[in-house]
């Protein structure tokens, strides 16, 4: 490149070099060697991949002493605001006004101020199942919001309530989780799915009526926290 500025394979060599050169030093595939190759490069046009990889370190212990860490080390990372609201699910996994008021309490510099708000305002809500002949809906304070679609709606439970509908495909019944403003929070995609006790709900993947499901525990943001109950 140096040697022959003007030739035409001069963005061909440029592309090649990037592409070995984070190839070659990221080549251990540890957190060091990302972090090390962001700091020295940060020009590179594999900066964004680099970034994406120095995070899924974190991501994947899912732990809240990992978030914390990688927020601390890694202010400039396009992945910190993921990495503020992975610890902020951690922290509030029973959903109340303790907990969240524990998180900023803990980290009063946190950048969530517009979804910490929104569920301040969710926990003030009042909101109950209501049945009008064969249609189910909520009362939200004092409005009515039916969901024609919906077959049945079970009552709250830490923030959330289950409710199940046909899917129009399979013909079978399907199952997902609202919140106290009437909005799907978790998409209908269990075909059993239970009230939370305590942080925790256990729900079916497949279809039991066919021998093909297993059971799981998962959190209010539908995360899996354990391996199959049973098949």
């Amino acid at each position: 490149m140096i040697d022959y500025p003007n030739s035409p394979f001069l963005d061909s060599a440029k592309e090649n070099y990037e592409r070995l050169l984070y190839i070659t030093l990221t080549a251990e595939h540890t957190e060091k060697a990302f972090a090390t190759f962001i700091n020295d490069y940060p020009n590179s046009p594999y900066l964004g991949q680099a970034e994406d990889s120095l995070y899924a370190f974190t991501a994947t212990e899912n732990k809240s002493t990992s978030f914390k860490k990688f927020i601390a080390s890694y202010p400039d990372n396009k992945h910190v605001t993921d990495a503020w609201n992975q610890l902020y699910n951690l922290s509030t996994l029973r959903f109340d006004s303790a907990s969240i008021q524990k998180f900023i309490y803990l980290f009063p510099d946190h950048p969530l101020q517009t979804r910490i708000g929104k569920d301040l305002e969710l926990l003030h809500i009042n909101a109950s199942v209501i049945k009008n002949d064969d249609a189910y809906g909520l009362m939200i304070d004092s409005t009515e919001k039916m969901f024609p679609e919906y077959s049945y709606i079970d009552s709250f439970s830490n923030g959330l309530a289950e409710f199940e509908r046909i899917d129009s495909t399979s013909q079978k019944t399907v199952a997902g989780y609202l919140n106290k403003r009437g909005e799907e929070v978790m998409n209908p995609q269990f075909s059993f799915a239970s009230l939370f006790q305590n942080i925790t709900a256990y729900v079916a993947t497949g279809w039991c009526d066919e021998d093909a499901c297993g059971y799981i525990f998962i959190n209010r943001f539908g995360k899996k926290i354990n391996s199959n109950i049973y098949d």
